[in-house]
């Protein structure tokens, strides 16, 4: 709820997560000609970076979901759900899949009950990856001429599959001309790839961070002076709390060190 009070003091229209009417939909074509299989490699790339799936867990459930798109037999999350429960062939394969899909399937809003956000699930990160995504393939296939821009404020993204096929990937390379724009928080930046995929954003504010991620993150950066990164990571490391670094158009921007008024 940070941000809720934003609508009443400016002309914004906050998104309520657990407003019942919100539909998280995963199952519907991004693009108009997107195929079955189309959709159900998108739908397990998204559960397999939270799920663990085997090799065979994910062609049977690839197989499963294409046919079942292409039969008309699945509509919902639900319904896979179902179609596993009730396998007979690969029964082998199901059996061990079913707990996985069930735990997603617990949170996944149905009807007119809202999500759960259950954060003891692996579903929580799975639910804003959805509502990413279905946000992104609805304007970039259906972007009417009066759209206004939409804003994703994205806390703990780390949390998140950061990769270049991922929503978050994809808001980043093509969000901006559909109007769709993404501030992204983080403290924590795993690897060189993640960071390297932020560095997309049109700005970036970086705040005091550990040795450790102050050497990723300045090695992300486009210098070839390797002395020069070498300063941005004892700067990085070093600033004063409060300060921060911007960079924007491959420019450097150091803020003054705030006055923090001494504690009584």
């Amino acid at each position: 709820g940070d941000y809720l009070e934003l609508g009443d003091k400016t002309d914004v229209e906050v998104l309520n997560m657990r407003d019942s009417n919100i539909a998280l939909t995963m199952l519907d074509p991004e693009h108009p000609d997107d195929t079955p299989e189309d959709i159900a490699d998108r739908v397990i790339t998204l559960l397999q970076s939270r799920l663990k799936l085997g090799d065979s867990q994910w062609a049977y459930l690839s197989g499963l979901i294409a046919s079942g798109l292409e039969n008309q037999d699945i509509k919902t999350f639900e319904d896979i759900v179902r179609l596993v429960e009730y396998e007979e062939i690969h029964k082998n394969v199901a059996v061990r899949l079913l707990p996985k899909l069930c735990k997603v399937n617990r949170i996944l809003p149905k009807g007119n009950d809202p999500a759960t956000w259950k954060l003891d699930t692996p579903g929580l990160s799975i639910l804003v990856e959805l509502l990413v995504g279905s946000i992104c393939g609805r304007r970039m296939n259906q972007l009417p001429t009066d759209a206004p821009p939409v804003f994703l404020a994205i806390d703990e993204c780390h949390r998140l599959k950061l990769s270049d096929g991922s929503y978050i990937g994809r808001l980043l390379r093509e969000g901006r001309k559909y109007n769709l724009h993404g501030i992204f928080s983080t403290q924590w930046v795993k690897t060189h790839n993640e960071a390297a995929l932020l560095e997309q954003t049109a700005a970036q504010f970086y705040f005091r961070m550990s040795d450790r991620e102050a050497a990723r993150t300045a090695e992300s950066f486009p210098l070839k002076d390797r002395r020069m990164k070498e300063r941005y990571r004892n700067l990085l490391a070093n600033m004063a709390r409060g300060q921060f670094l911007l960079k924007y158009n491959n420019r450097f921007y150091l803020s003054m060190p705030p006055r923090i008024p001494k504690q009584l």
